[in-house]
Parts: structure tokens; C-alpha cells; sequence
């Protein structure tokens, strides 16, 4: 009879025991999840803003919208006064073509973009994801996924991918909002408009 009581006992404690251990096991495991998120956390710096990035995510859409809609001045706005954009096509280790200056901007997007509304050319610049890495206060890197679209409605209603690659750039934030001071254009794929439509 004692005997019975005692193993009782012993299993009641074992039990509280094992109660314990887990409760001590899983707050190990919360510790470990945790940790990564409070270190990444402090990595983490304030001299953006969230209205500061919801600007340069903006000014990165900006860019798409003006571009292929041959708003070539709009466009223009989107850079600073000595802005450069280089274009790096299909793995080149030099740029193919410059662009220094708003103005060039400018007239880059009323020639090319003005010619592709004229023809019917459709182009939609998509750009899903920015990484954006602080530098300071008021300068930013970023690197910008792109896929570019072709479509003429006359020969061939069907978007065409033509381009993908990268936007690497540096915006700088002037007293007229957020600006792109600089942008490398890395894109792979076809860029003659006969090349696809013939």
C-alpha cells in the first residue's frame, strides 16, 4: 500500500517535472525566435522615415508612369538639375549610352518615348521590387527590379516581354521632394522595335 502511494507521488512529480521542462524548453524556443527579430531590429537605422520611403517607392513608379506615357517633361522632374542615367544592354561591362543633365532626360523621353506613342508602340515599365539602403538623411541607394512590355494593338494585342534586369540608383532628397541623382540601367533582352513586330 505505501509502495502504490509512493509511485504515485513519484509519477505525480515526474509529471510536474516534465510540466516544467517543457515550459523552460518552449521559453528557450521563444528566446531563439526572438533574438534574430531584436537584432535585426536595432540594425535597423531611423534616418528614413516611413513618409520618406513611401516618397522614393513613389518616385520609382513615377518614373514608370511618366516614361510610358511620353510625358517628356514630367519625366524630366523626376531627376536632379545634373542627374546621370548610364545603360548598361545585354551584359556590357561599359555603358552603351549616357544621359547627363535634366535636359537630356528630357529630350531622351520626348525622341524615344514621343516616337513609340506615334508609331502605337505600348510600353509598360514594371518595377515590382526596390531594395532601399540608406546612406543618410537625405540619400538613399536603391535596386529596382524591372520587367518591360511591348504591345501594339495593331500587330500584336498580346504584351511582349522585351526587357528585365535591374535599376540601380542613388536619390537625393532636394527642397522640391525626392530626385534621382543617378541611375544605371542594367537590362537584358531585345531593343529594336522591328526585332519583335518586324
Amino acid at each position: 500500500m505505501v509502495a502504490a502511494i509512493l509511485i504515485i507521488l513519484l509519477k505525480s512529480l515526474l509529471n510536474d517535472i516534465n510540466q516544467i521542462g517543457f515550459k523552460i524548453y518552449a521559453a528557450s524556443i521563444m528566446c531563439i525566435m526572438v533574438q534574430p527579430l531584436q537584432i535585426r531590429a536595432q540594425g535597423l537605422s531611423n534616418l528614413l522615415t516611413a513618409a520618406d520611403r513611401s516618397a522614393i517607392l513613389e518616385l520609382v513608379a513615377e518614373y514608370s508612369f511618366r516614361w510610358d506615357a511620353a510625358e517628356a517633361e514630367e519625366f524630366s522632374l523626376l531627376f536632379t538639375e545634373d542627374a546621370e542615367c548610364k545603360f548598361y544592354l545585354n551584359g556590357e561591362s561599359d555603358p552603351s549610352s549616357e544621359l547627363r543633365g535634366r535636359d537630356s532626360m528630357r529630350e531622351a523621353a520626348k525622341v524615344r518615348a514621343g516616337y513609340f506613342k506615334k508609331i502605337g508602340l505600348i510600353t509598360k515599365h514594371l518595377m515590382p521590387n526596390t531594395v532601399i539602403t540608406e546612406i543618410d538623411a537625405r540619400t538613399a541607394s536603391l535596386r529596382t527590379q524591372a520587367l518591360i512590355t511591348w504591345q501594339m494593338l495593331a500587330k500584336q494585342p498580346l504584351p511582349q516581354p522585351v526587357q528585365a534586369g535591374y535599376y540601380d540608383s542613388l536619390v537625393v532628397l532636394t527642397p522640391e521632394g525626392w530626385k534621382f541623382k543617378r541611375r544605371d540601367v542594367r537590362l537584358n533582352g531585345v531593343f529594336k522595335v522591328k526585332a519583335v513586330f518586324g
